[in-house]
């Protein structure tokens, strides 16, 4: 078994992919490791030539186009590697970031996901992990959000590692022996969400999950995304999901009657 498989999701955009390819070659130079790249029926004529520059790359073909989750796991169950890494194509790996957050993992025994510190192209920091999603939490996220227009306090300057509830699979690092244990992701998520229900159903086997600042990824968020008010679908469908398997009647009450009142305006989302 090799140490690594990375595993990204192509839909019509592999010119980022071949950046994000690009970034992973130091890693590669000392890493065992493989990238799977899962066409999601985009038909994009760039990935060929792509995957023939990158030896490393093997493509894995779907018949139809599924959801993030779907891809993600039938790639793992392709993989030969004692780690997966999901890393969304719009990302660029930071020298030395694929290195460090695999000692991390290793050094951590009962660590089943790590994640990096994101940042986008300008070097600001993203929201990379949080709380379980619920009424409270999304709704304080949300207020710090309108009232600074920045990170929470504790992201300020990237914050410090350690334990935490979920990390955001723009760029997760799992250990193949928890996610197979979890039986990989819930492919019912449109594309949101599927990163806090992995995480949280991980926590219940009694595997951590770890934020890894000083592994620096840089990612172009919604990059991968062309269609805001499709993608504001996907994310509502996926809340709803989410609420119904963790969430007890009062919060999927609450958030039923907000997204009521709310009336299908602009999403309050944040794309991946």
């Amino acid at each position: 078994m090799i140490d690594l498989t990375i595993v990204t999701v192509n839909y019509g955009s592999s010119q980022l992919l071949a950046k994000c390819l690009e970034s992973l070659r130091p890693a590669l130079a000392t890493i065992p490791a493989e990238i799977l790249v899962y066409d999601n029926g985009s038909d994009d004529p760039g990935l060929p030539e792509i995957l023939r520059t990158v030896p490393e790359a093997r493509p894995i073909s779907g018949k139809r186009r599924v959801s993030f989750g779907a891809a993600n796991n039938a790639c793992a169950a392709e993989a030969l590697g004692a780690y997966f890494l999901f890393l969304n194509p719009d990302t660029t790996a930071k020298p030395g970031a694929i290195e460090t957050l695999l000692a991390f993992m290793k050094s951590h025994a009962r660590c089943g996901s790590a994640g990096p510190l994101l940042v986008d192209e300008r070097g600001r920091i993203e929201f990379s992990f949080a709380r379980d999603p619920g009424i409270l939490s999304e709704a304080l996220m949300l207020l710090r959000k309108r009232l600074s227009g920045t990170s929470p306090p504790m992201m300020q300057n990237g914050g410090k590692p350690g334990k935490i509830d979920w990390i955001s699979g723009a760029a997760m690092l799992v250990r193949r022996e928890a996610f197979e244990q979890v039986t990989g992701f819930d492919e019912e998520y449109p594309l949101y969400f599927e990163d806090a229900d992995l995480c949280r159903r991980m926590r219940r086997f009694g595997w951590q999950i770890a934020y890894c600042p000083d592994a620096r990824i840089i990612h172009k968020r919604g990059g991968t995304q062309t269609d805001p008010i499709r993608q504001d679908s996907k994310y509502r469908r996926s809340q709803l999901r989410y609420y119904r398997k963790h969430r007890g009647l009062i919060e999927n009450y609450l958030l039923r009657l907000y997204l009521r009142l709310r009336g299908g305006g602009n999403s309050d989302s944040e794309p991946r």
